[in-house]
């Protein structure tokens, strides 16, 4: 279950796929089944399936689409200041600060410019200080949280 959104908001769900070699061509990796259910309908709604097919080649092509590279970005960011937390809590100030200053940047690339101001700002208080604020920490922890069900 994805839970429910209101039909007017584009959603985006980032799925990580792990792939072993294949030959060049393309090759289908998923198959994505859909049922939504509406509010007081009786049962849920198949959507028509539909298989992912990716292009494999000889050389890979470096460029990764802007939608997908922001919300790969607030991906990161949300894990690294989640790990950062937990760095603080078992006396790693280094480790947590260097992972909060790469969440900040991730976060700059993400668009996310006060949110990342904010980051850094706390990194620079762990760094000095060996604490970050509580207010700081609770606007991260939810700032980054909010991103990862924002839209894209």
């Amino acid at each position: 279950p994805i839970g429910e959104w209101a039909a007017s908001e584009e959603q985006v769900f980032l799925v990580e796929l792990v792939v072993p070699p294949v030959a060049a061509g393309t090759h289908p990796v998923a198959r994505i089944d859909l049922q939504y259910q509406l509010i007081g309908a009786a049962q849920a709604t198949a959507a028509p399936s539909t298989v992912i097919q990716l292009p494999a080649a000889v050389q890979l092509d470096p460029t990764v689409d802007p939608t997908v590279r922001r919300a790969l970005e607030r991906v990161v960011a949300y894990q690294l200041q989640s790990r950062a937390w937990q760095a603080v809590t078992e006396g790693q100030i280094d480790d947590a600060t260097k992972r909060l200053q790469m969440a900040g940047t991730h976060l700059f690339n993400a668009g996310e410019v006060k949110l990342a101001e904010t980051v850094h700002a706390e990194a620079t208080k762990l760094l000095q200080g060996g604490s970050a604020s509580a207010d700081g920490r609770k606007r991260i922890k939810y700032g980054t949280r909010g991103l990862m069900v924002g839209s894209a």
